[in-house]
């Protein structure tokens, strides 16, 4: 009888706690989510590039890509992570400005 009683609270905790949950969270349906991250129009670009521009033109003189979709599959978030995961153990992390002595910098 314990048991039975145990699990019937247990339900109610469950089925209290996931209703409060999409009460206050609100949800969209899956098929009104788009698939991507919206693009909105231009950005300015970050001063230290700018800067890196300023310095090594040949660098930056190259034309504008049209933006793509890139599927976020199991593969290329294995790839991503991968990749993260080696730069965080390559390189030390250090602001610009204990680096170069500057606030931003890009080279």
């Amino acid at each position: 009888m314990k048991g039975n009683a145990l699990a019937v609270l247990s339900a109610g905790c469950a089925a209290a706690i996931l209703t409060i949950s999409l009460t206050i969270i609100p949800v969209r349906a899956g098929s009104e989510a788009p698939p991507f991250m919206p693009v909105g129009g231009l950005a300015r670009a970050p001063a230290g590039w700018t800067a890196f521009c300023a310095e090594y033109a040949p660098e930056c003189d190259t034309p504008a890509l049209d933006p793509r979709d890139i599927m976020l599959t199991i593969e290329t978030w294995n790839e991503l992570v991968r990749i993260n995961d080696w730069v965080n153990e390559a390189i030390e992390p250090m602001t610009d400005l204990e680096h170069w002595g500057v606030p931003e910098r890009w080279n």
